[in-house]
């Protein structure tokens, strides 16, 4: 018996913009609004936390959380604007 290594495999299903396809996962950045939502406020509210007393520019944006944020790219931005619209009116 001879094994193709040109095997096509196709998602087993897609969840949250992350692939399932027989254990290799890669991530998408079409994941849900709701998703990112929830990404978003865990992020802020964990750097919040860890930096509200922080008076140290590079720990406030050395932080894995703000890194976080920033790594979501545009992703982020509705939940920033929301956040500055509902904190400063």
């Amino acid at each position: 018996m001879q094994l193709n290594k040109n095997i096509n495999c196709r998602p087993l299903f897609v969840t949250a913009g992350i692939v399932f396809s027989g254990g290799n996962v890669s991530y998408s950045e079409s994941y849900s609004y709701y998703y990112r939502d929830a990404l978003f406020r865990d992020y802020y509210t964990k750097w919040q936390q860890e930096t509200m007393l922080s008076s140290s520019v590079k720990a406030i944006i050395g932080n894995k959380n703000f890194k976080s944020i920033v790594e979501m790219k545009y992703g982020a931005v509705p939940f920033i604007i929301e956040k500055k619209r509902v904190n400063y009116g």
